[in-house]
């Protein structure tokens, strides 16, 4: 969201701007979660997780490397990032991550409940406090998993539990993976957040 206005007094403007900021950031509290020109998403995460002493693992399919890659294009990561994997294929999510055929075969591979025990699994697997997981269908064709193209499940796997949800991202496929990315670190701060 973008806020700009115009007016021939510059102070009448900023105090008119920035009394509509602090009214926007009182309306979008719940859901807001940096300002453009503030510190990365990675950077924030980063330092919670610094601050707690925790760690995070990431297990992507849709994604394809996309949310490792945001999170190791910033320097000093090792001291929260343990590492990630890639199971695009669905074999690979039984063989790699010893997902359950069956989960798989009762919700599809592009299911919440196939997220969760990613995330799980992942959290497991590389000894982290924190693990995200995504699988969905970025297309432009449907694969083999169940839904329309679009569709993205997440998981956060965190101390507290599991967070997770449903997407729908539209049709393409550039755009899919990257709200998926981004909505991937909006639950992950949240999550970490909440402790």
């Amino acid at each position: 969201m973008r806020l700009s206005a115009t007016h021939t007094d510059e102070l009448v403007l900023k105090t008119t701007i920035d009394g509509l900021m602090v009214a926007l950031k009182e309306q979008l509290a719940d859901i807001a979660v940096g300002l453009e020109g503030q510190t990365s998403m990675v950077a924030q995460i980063g330092d919670l997780l610094n601050q707690k002493g925790h760690t995070l693992s990431v297990v992507e399919s849709c994604t394809g490397g996309a949310i490792a890659k945001e999170i190791t294009a910033h320097a000093g990561v090792s001291s929260f990032y343990r590492g990630g994997l890639i199971p695009y294929a669905t074999d690979l999510k039984v063989t790699l991550l010893g997902i359950d055929p069956e989960l798989i075969k009762r919700h599809s591979s592009v299911s919440v409940a196939v997220a969760q025990a990613m995330a799980l699994s992942a959290q497991k697997l590389f000894n982290s406090d924190y693990a995200i997981a995504t699988t969905g269908i970025a297309g432009p064709s449907k694969g083999d998993g169940a839904g329309e193209v679009g569709t993205v499940c997440i998981a956060i796997a965190g101390p507290s539990g599991l967070s997770f949800d449903q997407f729908l991202f539209g049709r393409a496929r550039e755009r899919i993976i990257q709200k998926a990315v981004d909505k991937a670190f909006e639950m992950l701060y949240k999550e970490i957040s909440k402790i």
